[in-house]
């Protein structure tokens, strides 16, 4: 009954909920995404990464000075289970074909992964365990600044370190880091698997509100003040008698 009530105004919206998500790092998107999916009623997350909070990481994620040394998996996980203590939570360490399949094999079974990391060898891991092994939905989301990319296959793009650097230290905000999350569950959730590329400056906006001049708009609504007053019934009677010429 009570999640009836959380989620019952997005019922109306044609909406996938997946059973399950893969989430693979949970740095500034994938602490995003997997807080959006908990929120968004997805009853079931797997949240991969090795790494431990360091105090750079509190610009983009919603923890505090006393969380930092905890695995960045832990502290999400207690994130979530205070939002959503109904939703089933599973912590890893990095991924690897043996945890993800452990993964896949536990409770629900329509499930997508979402690569979320700045390694390009675990990209194309996690992308060849999903499509070619496993046969289900694969994401990829990342950001270098305030450039955002959404995607369903392997990226392109590497940096000058080679294809074995990744971009595993890049300028980070965290307005990007929530955009792509929101896009990237945004596009599982829709079924709209287009990929996204650019900048969150060229990102598409509503026309600027026309500009009203509240000063001409009150003088063309004011009454004309030179026009002559209407006479009154009385005043049109008194003048019709004193007129001699006056037709009866």
């Amino acid at each position: 009954m009570r999640d009836r009530l959380i989620y019952q105004r997005q019922e109306n919206i044609d909406l996938y909920t997946p059973d399950k998500l893969l989430i693979v790092g949970c740095g500034g998107i994938g602490t995003w995404l997997a807080i959006l999916a908990a929120m968004s009623g997805v009853p079931e997350l797997h949240l991969f990464d090795a790494d431990c909070l360091e105090i750079s990481n509190l610009n983009r994620l919603p923890y505090t000075t006393l969380d930092l040394g905890k695995r960045k998996t832990t502290a999400l996980a207690e994130y979530i289970a205070r939002i959503r203590p109904d939703c089933h939570l599973f912590t890893y360490g990095q991924a690897s074909e043996v945890d993800l399949e452990v993964a896949s094999n536990i409770g629900s079974h329509w499930q997508a992964l979402v690569d979320c990391t700045d390694n390009i060898q675990t990209q194309r891991m996690t992308y060849a365990w999903a499509t070619h092994s496993k046969h289900i939905p694969f994401w990829r989301a990342g950001y270098n600044g305030t450039s955002i990319t959404r995607s369903t296959t392997v990226p392109a793009w590497t940096t000058e370190g080679g294809e074995d650097a990744g971009y595993t230290i890049t300028p980070s905000w965290v307005v990007p880091a929530v955009t792509i999350a929101a896009l990237t569950l945004a596009g599982i959730m829709s079924a709209v698997n287009q990929d996204i590329n650019g900048d969150i400056a060229d990102l598409k906006t509503m026309p600027p509100p026309l500009e009203v001049d509240f000063d001409e708009v009150e003088h063309e609504n004011e009454e004309p003040t030179d026009r002559e007053p209407e006479e009154t019934e009385d005043e049109n009677h008194e003048r019709n008698e004193d007129d001699p010429h006056e037709d009866r």
